[in-house]
């Protein structure tokens, strides 16, 4: 049987998703910021993994419902209590959207310029869009990995399991420990996060940025 490695936060949206339907709207303490520079502060509501790039539900400080679509936001944060394994107790930890044009769209028919999930974000960001696979109401998602550099060397773009190595072997070319790792075990596609989050902490601790 093949061992999985999901990350956190698909473990977490696939939990919340459930919980939704099962339950009360689930909401976390965060802030939408618009098209025109408004802040509005209050309680992100979590709607489903491809809603949540499509719109943003909140409750702001006056108790009122509003709900925005991508195009009238810039971006929007919630924070969410994640343990830490390490430290022994729970931390925040602040989950961010931002808006950004895609290749593919969340949902069939839909809009590609979206709000998309950012779970890295230094000189490398990682971006990850969800999708729908088919047409069937609440049917089987698919993930997508796009990738930047705030130094301009690399714009946004998307990267696949076919791309992956030159893609990712280039953008970390700076560091060549990491770079010569990428396509080996532990540093494959769906270790995309981990790879930025490394190249990210390069110039720390060049051990401990590596590590599993």
């Amino acid at each position: 049987m093949k061992t999985r490695n999901y990350t956190f936060l698909t473990i977490i949206f696939f939990s919340i998703v459930t919980l939704t339907a099962t339950a009360k709207k689930v909401t976390y303490p965060g802030q939408v910021i618009t098209i025109d520079n408004e802040v509005i502060k209050g309680d992100v509501y979590i709607l489903s993994p491809t809603l949540n790039e499509l719109k943003v539900k909140i409750k702001g400080t006056n108790k009122k419902n509003r709900t925005l679509r991508a195009k009238d936001v810039q971006s929007y944060s919630f924070e969410i209590q994640k343990y830490n394994k390490h430290l022994k107790k729970h931390i925040t930890q602040t989950i961010e959207y931002v808006k950004k044009t895609v290749e593919d769209a969340p949902i069939r028919f839909g809009t590609k310029n979206i709000l998309v999930l950012r779970p890295v974000n230094g000189d490398m960001n990682v971006y990850r869009q969800y999708i729908e696979k088919d047409s069937k109401i609440g049917g089987s998602l698919g993930q997508i990995f796009y990738v930047e550099k705030t130094d301009g060397s690399l714009g946004f773009t998307k990267v696949t399991k076919r791309n992956y190595r030159k893609i990712m072997k280039e953008a970390t070319a700076s560091f060549p420990a990491l770079s010569k790792k990428i396509g080996t075990r532990g540093f494959g596609y769906k270790h995309i996060v981990k790879m930025a989050k490394a190249y990210n902490q390069r110039h720390t601790n060049r051990n401990d940025a590596l590590a599993n």
